[in-house]
């Protein structure tokens, strides 16, 4: 009995590191994707900017 207990903490441990790892990938995904749509919109926002000239609400 007191081998499967060893065994069972052992694999309680492997979870938690695999439950935080999948957090942190978790977390390193929302940030690249935040980063990509922040891209896009700042990208339409300077086409606005070439194309008529800055007339656009966002232009600083």
């Amino acid at each position: 009995m007191d081998g499967l207990r060893l065994f069972l903490m052992d694999m309680q441990i492997i979870a938690v590191w695999i439950f935080l790892a999948a957090l942190f990938v978790l977390v390193l995904v929302l940030i690249i994707a935040l980063n990509v749509i922040s891209y896009r919109i700042d990208k339409e926002r300077r086409i606005d900017k070439v194309l008529y000239g800055g007339t656009d609400e966002f232009s600083l």
